[in-house]
């Protein structure tokens, strides 16, 4: 009787054991499932990120020659873009305007005023005989 007790324990022992071997087994299997699954997703991913990484790169280097091509434009534009330097230049051109309207004025003021000194030294030679306007 011990020994058929013994025996007992041990086919229960070894019953559980192999229960807990089986379950073991099919837990594997599907922590390995799982596992495939997860690296095709990384896989997808990382192909994923290296479009993007791709698309990144080609951002940027458009935006370094667009950069590039602003400063250019930029330099090549002079006063565009630079409120000061056009209200400045209004301004002085206004100035400009304003001054030859002055100078063709004074021009023909000079030419009436030379008009009228010949005019007053033919009178004055026509009498005195000589000017000290000459």
């Amino acid at each position: 009787e011990v020994q058929l007790g013994e025996l007992l324990k041990l086919r229960k022992k070894t019953t559980t054991t192999v229960q807990v071997l089986t379950h073991l087994k099919e837990k594997l299997q599907f922590v390995q499932a799982d596992n495939q699954l997860l690296k095709v997703e990384l896989a997808e991913l990382e192909a994923e990120l290296s479009t993007h990484r791709d698309a990144l790169t080609k951002a940027k280097h458009d935006r370094d020659t667009l950069r590039s091509e602003n400063l250019r434009l930029r330099g090549e534009a002079g006063l565009i873009g630079n409120n000061d330097l056009l209200r400045d230049f209004d301004r002085r051109k206004k100035d400009i305007a304003s001054m030859q309207v002055t100078v063709e004025s004074l021009k023909q003021r000079h030419k009436s005023l030379r008009e009228s000194i010949l005019d007053i030294n033919a009178r004055g030679l026509g009498a005195t005989g000589h000017s000290d306007f000459a």
